[in-house]
This record gives structure tokens, sequence and C-alpha cells, in this order.
């Protein structure tokens, strides 16, 4: 890809940035911060139960997707968006379309977007810590410490390559069948991709994923036998006090 810079373009803005960065950034600031953790809940609650006919085909197009070539792709799009988003008109030739001083709208309402990136997308951890401005990884193992260790070695060693030594937010997740027994030990299902556990359980396993270094959770309870009401007030009732949403900057209303 080949990018030719307005004079306002700054080139900081085509890589990662870390916490100071995202001074004004409302939903960046109430979810991330150093030695925190927040918690989160994947919505749609519950899965679609409905007519499936609409995934047909599905397979055979994603089949047609090019996977050698996926991660030089992704690496690309990053720098195509970072190059988009930017203040500046630039100039841009890629395969994903090309740009010779047009101006992108809306601009981004706090000065840039936080580009969080999923899994390695086939890029190594120096790629990442240099590209990223944050990281979600899958969990490990759950329902032993040994998993929040292991994702603690990956954590420490992802920010170890961080080039400017600041904060950058590390997020993971897990699929919960939070029971209504708070001492229920925690109890991999369906081969470990679901813990099945308690209230008591649920808080260990976070405070396992704090001290390692993560700083969201994002849990899901679409395999959960209770009733979504019931364990979303467990949740906000016992849980969320423990793992408080932060303070940061009110909202911001939309300019047009």
């Amino acid at each position: 890809m080949n990018i030719v810079p307005s004079s306002t373009h700054p080139a900081a803005a085509t890589s990662g940035a870390s916490y100071e960065a995202f001074a004004n950034h409302p939903g960046y600031r109430r979810m991330f911060a150093p030695d925190r953790l927040t918690i989160g809940i994947f919505l749609p609650l519950r899965f679609f139960q409905g007519d499936m006919t609409v995934l047909q085909g599905q397979s055979e197009l994603v089949a047609e997707i090019d996977m050698e070539s996926r991660g030089e792709r992704f690496a690309e799009a990053v720098s195509y968006f970072r190059h988009l988003t930017a203040p500046g008109r630039p100039q841009i030739s890629s395969r994903l379309g090309a740009l010779n001083g047009a101006d992108f709208l809306p601009k981004p309402a706090a000065g840039r977007i936080p580009l969080i990136v999923t899994g390695s997308s086939r890029q190594d951890r120096t790629w990442l810590a240099e590209n990223a401005d944050g990281w979600l990884t899958y969990p490990q193992a759950t329902h032993t410490a040994e998993g929040p260790q292991r994702l603690a070695n990956i954590i420490q060693d992802w920010r170890t390559k961080i080039p400017d030594g600041g904060f950058r937010p590390h997020m993971t997740n897990d699929w919960l069948d939070l029971v209504d027994d708070p001492d229920f030990p925690r109890t991999p299902l369906r081969g470990g991709f679901v813990l099945k556990t308690g209230r008591k359980g649920l808080i260990d396993l976070l405070s396992e994923w704090k001290k390692a270094g993560v700083n969201h959770a994002a849990l899901g309870i679409q395999f959960s036998e209770r009733p979504a009401k019931e364990i979303i007030q467990e949740l906000a009732e016992e849980i969320l006090p423990l793992f408080p949403s932060l303070e940061g900057p009110e909202p911001l209303s939309a300019k047009w």
C-alpha cells in the first residue's frame, strides 16, 4: 500500500497508541485503566432460536476467503483504517481502494478510534504491540488458576514489546452457566468452551484475571440454564460492585 500523507497528517496516528491518547474518549476511559478490571455482557442474551435458512450457503462463501494471505491483508487493512480516520487528506493506493485528497466524514468524535485486535490475526506479538491500541485474547482454561497464570505470561510478554512502554488494555471473554448455588465449583463444560460455576467461583476467576493483567472481561450467558433476568440481577448486585465501571468523560453528543 502506498500512502502519501498531507502536511497535517500526523505519522503517530498510523501506529498503536497508549492510554494517554484516549483521555477524551468516554467509552475507553470507563472501560480501561491500569491495574483495573471491568466487566461487560455479550448481547444478545440468548441465541437465535428461529428459522436458520438465512445462513444457507454461508460456509461456501467463507471457504472462498484467501487463507494464505489473510495476515498480510489484515495488516494492510489496519494501516488503511488508521490513515483514513486520521486528520488530513491522505493519498492512498491499496488493494482495499484508492483515495486522492478525499476527506473522510464524520471525523472520530473523541479524536481517535481505539483499535482493539482480537486474537493474533496471523500477526506476531511484536506487530500487535506496535500497531494495536489494545488486545483481546481467549482466556485459556478458566476452571483452575493455571489458566489465568498462562494468560498472565502472554499478557506480560506482549506488554514488554509495546514501543512506548505505556499502558494498553487487555481483554478476554468467557461463556458462563452461572448457577444459583454461590458455592458451586468452577466446572468446564463443552470441552472447556463454557464455565459452569457459582458466584464465588466467578469472583475468584475475575480476581485471577485482574492479577494477570486483564482490564476488561466480556461475559456471555447464552449457555446458562437460569433465566437471563436472574443472572443479570445477580451480576449487578454481587459482581459489578467488585469490578465497577470507571470514572470517565461525559458521553459525547453527535455533531453533524
